[in-house]
């Protein structure tokens, strides 16, 4: 059942569900994911294997980021003082910059920021969307569209037009990066591996790791791209 503010999920019978007994995250505010320190694999492995327990982990693939503070932007925009990457913009204005994405796959254009009106997404002269003007918290992002694109460099443009008489329309507002997430890591899956495999985690981008006792049999870790869903 979905809701326009909430979804409810009801537990079919099936396998038995991994109990988790510690749960390490990884990432940071721009990324849902990031390649785990040995250290902290080796040390979550070793009391897996003490208590008999396998590791979880879900692979998390890398969003391009295009940083709209870093190059010029309009000179009414300015750096807010207590984080650089974030711009509060005062009146219209417009940042062209170019990205470098990896690879070919479908994108989700996510806004950070507080948008007191809204700002339109741009990519190779193709307008993908609009953040609407949302009040959100610190480091909160809303979404300005999907789009196709190819690998390789990309001209963006993320355009601020005039205020109006709407209410809080020329409140302060904030803009900071530009995120495009790949679908190949909203397809991401759940892996299991045993706790003597640990190593194979090291070099993977990794959303989270887990320490799980019960569930389905361990697999191989396998590093291979994951397939993309079909849409």
């Amino acid at each position: 059942m979905r809701g326009r503010f909430y979804d409810v999920w009801q537990r079919a019978p099936g396998p038995p569900v991994p109990a988790v007994v510690e749960h390490l995250p990884l990432g940071d505010r721009f990324q849902g994911g990031t390649v785990a320190r040995c250290t902290d694999v080796r040390a979550l492995a070793e009391r897996a294997r003490a208590e008999g327990q396998r590791l979880a982990y879900v692979p998390r693939a890398e969003s391009p980021l295009l940083v709209p503070s870093a190059g010029p932007y309009p000179a009414a925009w300015q750096p807010y003082a207590l984080d650089p990457v974030t711009l509060v913009p005062v009146g219209p204005g417009r940042i062209e910059r170019r990205i470098y994405l990896p690879e070919r796959d479908q994108y989700d254009l996510w806004l950070q920021g507080s948008f007191r009106r809204e700002f339109e997404v741009s990519v190779d002269e193709r307008v993908v969307g609009s953040v609407a003007a949302l009040q959100n918290g610190p480091e909160q992002f809303g979404h300005a569209g999907t789009i196709t694109l190819g690998a390789g460099n990309h001209r963006i443009v993320i355009e601020r037009g005039g205020g109006s008489l709407a209410p809080g329309n020329g409140g302060m507002s904030s803009v900071g990066p530009l995120a495009f997430e790949p679908r190949r890591a909203a397809a991401r899956s759940l892996r299991y591996a045993d706790a003597a495999d640990w190593r194979e985690l090291c070099g993977q981008r990794l959303d989270w790791i887990e320490r799980v006792s019960g569930g389905p049999a361990a697999e191989p870790v396998a590093a291979a791209p994951e397939e993309l869903p079909s849409r």
